[in-house]
């Protein structure tokens, strides 16, 4: 029930608050002495309430079978805690929480809590546990994530009936050898410690089905980690392992294991047993080839092999059958094996930054292919075969050496994103106005200067992206499609605007509603930039302007407006102008009166907003006013939103860029 229905609260009826939670939010009325007995659920968070009144409640709650103080006032927790000894009268508390108290250590008295099986500590200040802890032998599930522990005391081996062990994010440098009599755990979760090596009773806990020790210190792990033949999930990833332990073979109940971010130069040709493996992450580690082994596992379906140094896949490859995602970019691979045709469950594939020259015909056998990365390597044509992944949504030809595509590119009828920017296409196939569901194109940095009519017939093109040489360029596209809503004309040296997409002999593009000339060297804005009329989003910053056309603010639909703190002091000198909002470079962040107490302004510049902020709740015009100058040059300011006065509704976000291009 929800405590905050004060005036509903004191009138529930007991029998109903017998089997129903209460979340008490005012025990000022409450009948403490006639209410506490017939209490099985209490939960109490962020109020504060007299000390008294919460331990005379808690030490009258004698059939309380759930107990959950949380986010309490420091002073109120610190004080409970000194009459801690009215827990030891809930004998029949099941379930006892403690999240979020700033809670600095566990009393002794929490061994009177034997009939306790859910303990939950988390986000607290917890360095160590009382040796009593280990009486609390019915207890199945023990939380104290988020503490600062350092070392767990060896009564925690007491714990028989423990089946959850969640102890993430503490500073636990070892395990006690009696961890190993934890016969019952199930899940036993140690990720973000200082763990440097594990016991081998580890090998004990034969009903252990996830082992998460993700971000530690362990070098190596013990061959007794292969008598965990219950283990589903093993996380590794984030350490300084270097090797397997071929007893890792004994595993053939994993279904996940994630080694990624370690050293591993070798997988042992035993990892070929785990044949309910479903789940392999060994990215960013050393590996340069992959044993023959690999091929057995036939249930895998995510293969990500990224940042290895692997020079060649072997044939067995070609059973993974059941495999859906492969990711072996960033590599040293120089071919593909023809043997991939077999993958035909394959939908994700990314070759990304390898050293490929040439595609295998075979590539084009995987009709379930979705997504298709293979940019940044050497591949200089594609196979005309690339034409039968009907299926694909997302090709990424980008930095290659590409100088023509095959016109069977066409029969992606499927294709949402095509992107071939950095290759040496001079042209483009008429068949790609076949591409009827794409939505972004990239062009730029290749040697293109006219496109094909055909390519009007991209009724769902969102973005196109051109190097902007020739103007006919865009108006071969813009005269034959109304639909494209995104132009990105960054980075290409562009000094004068591009009147061809609103001169006078060509017609305003209706949904063009982002349009980035960021990174150019232009030195003005024409007028005619409000033909735009469904313009969001304008990005101007990195050019040498001055100004911006006063009519650009009357664009009725335009938000934001991007550029530097050289041209922002132009801007809001414009009497048309009330600040509205104030966000700094991250950490900062000022907004109304709020700002962070923690934040690196000096009072002086504190002073310097909140007066800007100040005049903006009154409505007064920004043009002219020294603050403005002052506030740019804090070299602090990450957006500024202000109100055009002239249609009042209109919101526009000018971002300032210095230091952020």
């Amino acid at each position: 029930m929800d405590g905050s229905n004060n005036d509903n609260q004191n009138t529930i009826s007991q029998e109903l608050l017998i089997d129903k939670e209460l979340n008490v939010s005012d025990l000022q009325t409450i009948n403490i002495e006639e209410l506490a007995p017939k209490l099985k659920n209490l939960k109490i968070d962020k109020i504060d309430i007299e000390i008294s009144k919460l331990s005379q409640l808690i030490s009258n709650a004698r059939n309380l079978r759930k107990l959950e103080l949380s986010y309490l006032n420091d002073i109120i927790f610190d004080e409970l805690l000194k009459e801690i000894k009215i827990l030891k009268n809930l004998k029949n508390l099941q379930e006892l929480i403690l999240n979020n108290n700033k809670l600095r250590e566990l009393p002794k008295e929490i061994g009177k809590l034997i009939n306790l099986q859910e303990l939950k500590l988390g986000y607290n200040q917890i360095t160590k546990l009382p040796k009593e802890i280990g009486k609390l032998i019915n207890l199945q599930e023990l939380k104290l994530s988020y503490n600062q522990i350092i070392k767990l005391p060896k009564e925690i081996g007491k714990l028989i009936n423990l089946q959850n062990l969640i102890l993430w994010r503490n500073q636990i440098t070892e395990l006690p050898k009696e961890i190993g009599n934890l016969i019952n755990l199930q899940n036993l979760i140690l990720w973000r410690n200082q763990i440097t090596k594990l016991p081998k009773e580890i090998g004990n806990l034969i009903n252990l089905q996830e082992l998460n020790l993700y971000c530690n210190n362990l070098k190596e792990l013990p061959k007794e980690i292969g008598n965990l033949i219950n283990l589903q999930k093993l996380h590794l990833s984030n350490n300084q392992i270097t090797e397997l332990p071929k007893e890792i073979l004994n595993l053939i109940n994993l279904q996940e294991l994630d080694l990624f971010w370690n050293r591993i130069t070798e997988l042992p040709k035993e990892i070929g047993n785990l044949i309910n493996l479903q789940n392999l992450n060994l990215w960013s580690n050393q590996i340069t080839e992959l044993p023959k082994e690999i091929g057995n596992l036939i249930n895998l379906q995510n293969l990500n092999l990224w940042s290895n140094q692997i020079t060649e896949l072997p044939k067995e490859i070609e059973n993974l059958i059941n495999l859906q995602e492969l990711n072996l970019s960033e590599n040293s691979l120089k071919e593909l094996p023809k043997e991939i045709e077999n993958l035909i469950n394959l939908q994700e594939l990314n070759l990304s930054e390898n050293s490929l020259k040439e595609l295998p015909k075979e590539i084009g056998n995987l009709i379930n292919l979705q997504n298709l990365d293979l940019s940044n390597n050497q591949i200089t044509e594609l196979p005309k075969e690339i034409g039968n992944l009907i299926n694909l949504q997302e090709l990424n030809l980008s930095e290659n050496s590409l100088k023509e595509l095959p016109k069977e590119i066409g029969n992606l009828i499927n294709l949402q994103e095509l992107i071939l920017n950095k290759n040496k296409l001079k042209e483009l196939p008429k068949e790609i106005g076949n591409l009827i569901n794409l939505q972004e194109l990239n062009l730029s940095e290749n040697k293109i200067t006219e496109l094909p009519k055909e390519i009007g017939n991209l009724i769902n093109l969102k973005e196109i992206e051109l190097d902007y040489q020739h103007s006919i360029s865009i108006k071969y596209y813009y005269e034959n499609s109304e639909c494209c809503e995104a132009l990105l004309l960054n980075n290409k040296n562009i000094k004068q605007f591009p009147y061809d997409i609103i001169n006078e002999d060509f017609e305003a593009v209706e949904n063009l509603k982002i349009l980035d000339l960021s990174n150019n060297q232009l030195t003005e804005i024409p007028p005619l930039i409000s033909k735009l009329k469904n313009l969001r989003k304008l990005d101007f910053h990195n050019n040498p302007l001055q100004t911006l056309p006063e009519i650009l603010w009357t664009l009725p639909l335009l938000e934001e407006v991007i550029v530097d703190n050289s041209l922002i002091l132009n801007i809001l000198r414009e009497k048309t102008f009330i600040l509205k909002t104030i966000e700094l470079q991250q950490p900062y962040f000022i907004e109304n009166e709020t700002y962070s107490k923690n934040s690196k302004i000096s009072d002086l510049e504190i002073h310097t907003i909140l007066n800007l902020i100040t005049l903006s709740k009154q409505n007064y015009p920004l043009s002219n006013n020294e603050l403005i100058k002052n506030i740019i040059n804090l070299n602090k300011i990450w957006k500024i939103i202000i109100i055009n006065e002239n249609t009042k509704k209109m919101l526009i976000k000018v971002h300032c860029l210095k230091n952020f291009v």
